[in-house]
């Protein structure tokens, strides 16, 4: 859903990065205020709580709150899942194929600022290193996937309030139900954001855009439930402190890099040629270029995950991943770790 340069006008490209920065502003203004809050106990602080795995905060093996370097390697290990699952396409149909965006499952396990802020890093690694979207395009990209995309499960975790939601985080099942409704309007809501985004900017009509790119991002919202459900799962079963009570951090470390190295592979081996969705659409659609050329014009240095002073695209394209990787998984991590010492320090 990585909306490319060329179709989107200059007001809605500003407009988007506008919207883009100003949400991650206020859901980092309301995460440093809510963990304020949090540090005094209460039954509804309880409640919301239990509606994440924690992952991120809590040690899997004892309930002391995870010290620094702990706390850095896993928004390492998170940061770097995601965009290595976001390379693996998955061919959904004869002409396109789709991907994990990722916001429901980042949401679920460390929060909505964390979550937003990973993929933020996600789709700007990929943008700058790769033209994977647009540069023009990067705020509304942004705001589709990292801010609207994130939308369902955050609401979900801030209803955990309530009695009957609370219980459905409590249960496998309850659980599964809710990633799946997340997963679903997480997908059709991008969607939608995207279809309006073309439209405000001339390049399709509304009525037609809107319903092509969601029927056609319907097998991309399957795919988004079952490899979100699928990831959540194992990590639930892997941080059970009896599923691995002699491996320590050192240990976990590795296994976290061969997972993501295996997996690197396995999308560079494995992953589908075809277009997605939106590719698909634009070209059924006839969509217009609404510009040809603009100042912010960009080339990117890998483009298509290709480096051209390597022979060879497997060893092209695991390298450049292998870079990806790295750089989005430290780089979200050091951002991360940054906006939130100065939310402290404005305290």
């Amino acid at each position: 859903m990585h909306i490319p340069d060329h179709y989107i006008s200059e007001p809605v490209a500003g407009a988007t990065a506008v919207a883009a920065l100003a949400g991650l502003t206020l859901v980092g203004y309301y995460h440093t205020r809510r963990q304020k809050s949090h540090a005094v106990p209460t039954a509804r602080n309880d409640r919301v709580r239990l509606a994440s795995h924690d992952f991120f905060n809590a040690d899997s093996r004892s309930a002391a709150p995870m010290k620094g370097p702990e706390r850095m390697s896993r928004t390492i290990f998170l940061a770097a899942l995601v965009f290595v699952a976001q390379m693996m396409n998955f061919p959904l149909a004869d002409n396109f194929s789709g991907h994990l965006i990722g916001a429901t499952l980042l949401v679920y396990l460390c929060g909505a600022f964390p979550a937003m802020v990973i993929m933020a890093c996600v789709l700007t690694v990929q943008c700058l290193l790769f033209g994977d979207g647009g540069l023009f395009a990067l705020g509304a990209n942004i705001l589709n996937m990292a801010l609207i995309a994130s939308v369902p499960m955050v609401l979900f975790q801030r209803g955990s309030a309530h009695p009957i939601v609370a219980r459905l985080f409590q249960t496998r099942f309850g659980r599964v139900l809710l990633i799946t409704v997340s997963a679903i309007l997480s997908v059709q809501m991008a969607a939608v954001a995207c279809a309006l985004e073309l439209a405000l900017s001339g390049s399709w009509s509304a009525s037609a855009g809107l319903g092509a790119l969601l029927a056609s991002h319907l097998p991309v919202a399957l795919l988004e439930v079952l490899i979100s459900v699928a990831v959540i799962l194992l990590l639930e079963a892997y941080s059970q402190p009896a599923s691995n009570p002699l491996m320590n951090r050192r240990a976990e470390g590795w296994v976290s890099a061969m997972m993501l190295i295996a997996l690197l592979v396995l999308a560079v081996l494995f992953s589908s040629d075809l277009p997605d969705a939106l590719e698909i659409v634009l070209h059924q659609l006839s969509a217009t270029a609404v510009y040809t050329s603009h100042a912010l014009e960009y080339h990117a240095p890998f483009a298509d995950y290709q480096w051209t002073l390597i022979s060879g695209w497997f060893a092209s394209t695991l390298l450049v991943g292998l870079l990806g990787t790295v750089l989005t998984g430290f780089g979200a991590t050091l951002l991360l770790k940054s906006l939130e010492r100065f939310a402290i320090d404005r305290k």
